[in-house]
């Protein structure tokens, strides 16, 4: 019989035993646990790198409005007929990527819990919301592009545009057709009150101050990850440039704002992590931004923070405006080692405030200005081009062109039309001085030029890769009051010879052998005052394409 002290000192043993062995048990769990995770890690960086190697030249945004925008005349409505108003043109084509938009901030064309449905049934004498046709047929147009692209071997991305404003024209007594409830139930969430003018945005911007808005778009993106087969998702802010109400009423987000954003997105950067293990291939996730990293500071936007950390896998820099040469952030991106793609937004060279227009030869959407600014690219050193807004794939020359930028070669043999600037939004509609961040000069018919007397301008052009063998150049200035005589015009330092004048365009021979790749400098050297509407210059490899034959005659050579 064991005595009082003997039963404490074995019961102390026994204790010592149990606990150095669930010691031992614990220790061995967290070993295997911090293995498995070590091992998942090192899976996922494998599955992101083979999907950042994949071939992807051209990646074609789709806005959704084949089904927002569903043509009367294709009724009675079937996925094929769908498939045949764009998606299905793509196969005739050299791009690589397919990112569709479902919708934009809570309200979606695809099936969701967490977001609002797009099914409200809205119809113009043209056009039809197709979003409940698809319901009919228990599917949803996300579902059927995710299947239509693997079928076809196209990547395929989801797009979230991140704070879409074409609501902004709601008005209780004129409610915009797709309103989100969230904003009716919650207006505290938004820039302003109905209908309030905003120095540097729009009212029914959804302010991310609210860890509200930031938890709902993790939840939105989290949604589509988990439930459909996507390969990749694209978060653009460049619809539209609002994050901050600070920011709208003419501030600058600071660390704080900064902060926010980044957690939101490093959660959706480790969301996409779990679901690409959990599928056994990767979800890439790419970002549309301005290329300037301190306007994006500025605008609560943290891009160097988020490529050191590795939270975004692709950067499409370029929207509405662009503020830099491409090599700009090239060069900040191999930093960092992320992919980098130049973004192509349509041209909107037009103005409320100015009647002036392009001339009718000097054109940018067009074949050869779309030309011109993937070959820029290209040389600039990007990844890839990517193209927003060209949705008509009826047009023959945005068939064409999707058949031709994703090589810089193929683009050096063709007929090109290069401008000194092809976008003319100014970045200080979205934060209060954010032209100074512009280091591109600013030069169409609404944003022109005047030079004084006795001045020279110079302004760079930048070029693609530049084939010598047959190519010969022709610069074109668009203007009223110029005169030939009093202005002397350099490449790259050597004069080159006037043609002719025709109308209001004055056209200069410009010889193969003064232009290089990259960044060029025009110099315009006047005796006299005149104002300077556009200057273009138009690279010709096949003076028998039908494309150049206007311009051709214009300067005589034809």
């Amino acid at each position: 019989m064991l005595n009082c002290k003997e039963k404490f000192k074995v019961l102390n043993n026994f204790s010592f035993i149990f606990v150095l062995s669930a010691t031992l048990s614990w220790n061995l769990s967290s070993q295997e646990a911090t293995q498995k995770t070590s091992a998942a890690k090192t899976e996922y960086s494998e599955l992101r790198q083979q999907a950042l190697e994949r071939h992807r030249a051209i990646i074609f945004n789709d806005d959704g409005d084949d089904v927002r925008a569903y043509p009367q005349d294709k009724l009675p409505f079937s996925i094929d007929k769908f498939f045949e108003l764009r998606i299905a043109k793509l196969k005739d084509s050299h791009v690589n990527t397919i990112s569709y938009s479902t919708g934009t901030f809570g309200l979606f064309m695809h099936s969701t819990k967490v977001g609002e449905s797009m099914s409200q049934p809205h119809s113009t004498s043209k056009y039809i919301n197709a979003t409940s046709e698809f319901i009919k047929l228990k599917t949803d147009p996300l579902k059927e592009v995710v299947k239509f692209a693997h079928a076809n071997g196209f990547e395929i991305w989801w797009s979230l545009r991140i704070n879409d404003t074409h609501d902004f024209v709601h008005r209780p007594d004129k409610p915009w057709p797709y309103w989100l409830k969230l904003k009716e139930k919650h207006p505290e969430y938004l820039m302003g009150e109905c209908g309030q003018q905003l120095p540097f945005g729009r009212w029914s911007a959804v302010n991310f101050e609210y860890p509200e808005i930031r938890e709902l778009l993790v939840k939105y993106v989290s949604e589509v990850c988990e439930n459909y087969d996507v390969d990749g998702v694209e978060l653009d802010f460049f619809r539209h440039l609002y994050l901050f109400k600070k920011v709208v009423l003419g501030g600058q987000a600071g660390d704080l704002e900064r902060a926010m954003l980044s957690e939101t997105i490093q959660k959706i950067h480790d969301m996409t992590e779990r679901v690409s293990i959990k599928k056994g291939r990767a979800v890439l996730l790419a970002v549309r931004v301005p290329d300037s990293i301190p306007y994006c500071k500025e605008i609560g936007i943290d891009l160097e923070h988020w490529m050191q950390k590795k939270i975004v896998d692709i950067i499409i820099a370029g929207g509405y405006f662009n503020l830099n040469a491409w090599d700009y952030m090239v060069n900040a991106c191999r930093k960092y080692n992320v992919k980098i793609y130049a973004g192509l937004e349509e041209p909107r060279i037009r103005s409320y405030h100015s009647k002036e227009k392009e001339h009718e030869l000097l054109l940018r959407r067009t074949l050869l200005g779309y030309r011109a600014r993937a070959a820029e690219a290209w040389a600039g050193g990007v990844g890839g081009i990517y193209i927003f807004n060209e949705a008509d794939l009826n047009k023959l020359r945005i068939k064409r062109y999707l058949c031709e930028i994703d090589s810089p070669e193929i683009l050096s043999t063709k007929n090109k039309l290069h401008f000194v600037s092809y976008l003319k939004a100014s970045p200080g509609n979205y934060l209060k001085g954010g032209v100074q961040y512009r280091n591109l000069p600013l030069l169409t018919p609404v944003t022109p030029i005047t030079l004084s007397p006795q001045s020279t301008l110079s302004l760079p052009i930048y070029l693609g890769k530049i084939n010598n063998d047959k190519m010969f150049g022709v610069m074109f200035f668009y203007s009223r009051n110029i005169v030939p005589s009093d202005l002397t015009v350099k490449i790259n330092g050597e004069i080159i010879d006037f043609m002719t004048r025709d109308g209001d365009l004055t056209s200069y021979s410009v010889p193969a052998k003064l232009l290089k790749t990259g960044h060029n400098q025009v110099d315009l050297i006047s005796n006299t005052s005149f104002t300077l509407l556009d200057l273009a210059l138009l690279l010709v490899n096949d003076p028998k394409e039908s494309d150049v034959e206007l311009l051709l005659k214009a300067c005589g050579k034809l």
